[in-house]
């Protein structure tokens, strides 16, 4: 690839902009409630656990 070439930079940025602006709020808003629910859970872990009890 050229390095002085940027029709490929160009044509993603065009591309890029035919997405709505509500797709990336939509995504924002679900990598926030992401970060929520693993906060929640990382602060809850012992009501949370996924695997069975140590055996000893």
């Amino acid at each position: 690839m050229n390095p002085s070439d940027t029709s490929g930079l160009i044509n993603l940025k065009n591309q890029l902009q035919l997405i709505p602006d509500e797709f990336f709020a939509a995504t924002l808003k679900q990598a926030e409630l992401h970060t929520a629910l693993e906060e929640f859970i990382n602060a809850n872990a012992d009501e949370f656990s996924f695997y069975p009890p140590d055996k000893e």
